[in-house]
């Protein structure tokens, strides 16, 4: 069984996708990360680079996130996806409507998901 993670936000989503055996217990762990800051980018392939200006506007930028953050979950048994924090300020409009394009990526994929 896969079972899916994701803390999302509009620059740099979080997800862990684990692997369970018969007995629940993990097997095997893997991340994937998203950053614009070149000094926290890596080599590793789990951290996706990304330039901000390489996208005309944030429309671009969410269906690139969303492409890769469903690369990750696809397969997955089950998704979990944190829920939005209700005190929040700034532009959370901005992060519902790109969450909202991953939750539904991951709905028209027929992988079932719950919001904690």
């Amino acid at each position: 069984m896969h079972i899916v993670g994701i803390d999302y936000s509009k620059n740099a989503p979080g997800l862990v996708r684990a692997e369970l055996d018969e007995n629940l217990d993990i097997v095997d762990i893997r991340y994937r990360s998203f950053t614009s800051v070149k000094k926290t980018a890596t080599s590793d392939e789990n951290v996706l680079f990304y330039h901000k200006k390489q996208f005309k506007n944030d429309y671009e930028k969410a269906v690139w996130m969303r492409d890769n953050v469903f690369d990750f979950v696809n397969g997955a048994d089950f998704c979990c996806f944190e829920g939005y924090a209700m005190a929040g300020k700034g532009r959370v409009f901005d992060i519902a409507e790109t969450t909202m394009v991953a939750k539904l990526s991951i709905f028209e994929g027929l992988i079932p998901f719950r919001i904690y």
